[in-house]
């Protein structure tokens, strides 16, 4: 598969990356060739990050989530709903799309939230609890 890359990091992080589209602190973005690519934010806020997609005239069967450890894929597809014409403009993309997401962290499946309104496809992922490390006094022994 090849990668197209967009957005800032495009002419910064070619070829560092291989074909991915790095996102500061770690953030590798893959897309397709050819294929739609709708607008898409990534951030982080208190809780978590969030893939914000505007993707409007689908439906929420229309979009497929996968995630496994830190890859995340949402793909979709968007149909013509008009029949063919002889158009004079044509900007409104439609087809297959697929994002692959590679996450700072192992996000688990079960706590993944994901919303379609208003054109925008939402996808909450929670961050990880922080974990506690137990300290250990090390024992030093006396040269008798």
């Amino acid at each position: 598969m090849t990668i197209r890359w967009t957005g800032f990091w495009a002419g910064m992080m070619r070829s560092s990356v291989g074909g991915d589209r790095l996102l500061g602190d770690g953030w590798i973005v893959g897309q397709p060739d050819g294929a739609w690519q709708p607008p898409t934010d990534i951030y982080e806020d208190d809780t978590g990050i969030v893939i914000r997609i505007e993707a409007a005239g689908m439906r929420r069967e229309d979009f497929s989530i996968s995630l496994a450890g830190c890859n995340l894929v949402v793909a979709g597809g968007r149909t013509d709903a008009v029949p063919k014409r002889a158009y004079h403009q044509m900007e409104i993309p439609f087809g297959e799309f697929r994002a692959e997401i590679r996450l700072p962290w192992v996000v688990e499946p079960e706590s993944v939230e994901a919303t379609y309104e208003d054109g925008f496809l939402l996808v909450s992922l929670p961050r990880p609890p922080a974990q506690r490390l137990s300290v250990v006094e090390s024992v030093q022994e006396e040269d008798g």
